[in-house]
């Protein structure tokens, strides 16, 4: 699992693959929270993609990351491309079989190559999370938002836990990423389907068409987690769920992976 781990960080970490997956992470939530902050005053709550972003939201302790949960579907999305690639990848260049002949515990592999991904995200997130910040502190400022509270005793820990609850959810979107790149060991084919699915097909067709299910779908719940719980999904269901479904994927795809016929 050690020797997985590291063979899939040196992939990780080749710099135009870490230069355009971290551009992707920070660019979709220095805009999102950009934008959060410059319509901050605008009456409403915001529905769709972009999470519910509230003024109160933003002056509270843990404003100054609220653009980062708002983000979510999108960094979902970044994460989602970012593991089917990767484990699409090995099949797609065929270095699967040289893995395996070195390794051939198929499920040791897998761990090792799904914590490498883990921690990459982990990291990216703190990055982003990092230039989020430095980003809202002058641009609220600017549009004299109160951010008293941003510099409060309570802000870090707001902070820490909105970054744990995207990472968890951006984990979760990588899971259903990788499960999608082993049953069609293409990478271009399994971004299409999670983006079909859980953009177009979850977003726009199955809550438009049945509102309840809303409660219960993965691309909701995620969403909801990653925002600490929303008005549709508390946190604790939201926890519940998204564990659920991903370890359902995960399982997926270990099955596939061990029973699969990877030698032609």
């Amino acid at each position: 699992m050690i020797a997985a781990f590291r063979s899939e960080w040196v992939k990780l970490t080749r710099r135009n693959f870490a230069a355009g997956s971290l551009a992707a992470l920070v660019g979709f939530s220095v805009a999102i929270t950009s934008v959060s902050i410059l319509r901050a005053n605008d009456t409403g709550i915001r529905h769709g993609p972009m999470g519910q972003l509230t003024l109160n939201k933003l002056v509270a302790p843990g404003g100054w990351l609220a653009g980062l949960g708002a983000a979510s579907t999108f960094l979902g999305l970044v994460t989602l491309a970012i593991f089917a690639s990767n484990v699409a990848g090995e099949f797609t260049t065929g270095t699967i079989r040289s893995v395996l002949t070195i390794e051939p515990r198929r499920l040791r592999v897998l761990a090792g190559k799904t914590i490498a991904l883990v921690t990459f995200i982990a990291a990216g997130l703190v990055i982003t999370s990092a230039v989020v910040a430095a980003v809202a502190f002058p641009l609220a400022a600017r549009q004299g938002l109160d951010t008293s509270a941003w510099t409060t005793t309570s802000a870090l820990a707001e902070g820490l836990s909105t970054y744990i609850n995207v990472l968890l959810s951006c984990v979760a979107w990588g899971v259903f990423g990788a499960m999608l790149a082993m049953l069609t060991r293409s990478s271009a084919i399994a971004i299409a389907a999670g983006v079909g699915y859980f953009l177009l097909g979850e977003q726009l067709l199955l809550n438009s068409l049945w509102p309840s299910t809303e409660e219960w779908l993965p691309a909701s719940a995620m969403s909801a987690l990653a925002e600490g719980g929303n008005t549709s999904i508390g946190f604790g269901a939201a926890l519940g769920l998204v564990a659920a479904y991903a370890l359902g994927a995960y399982v997926l795809a270990a099955a596939t992976f061990a029973r699969r016929d990877i030698t032609a």
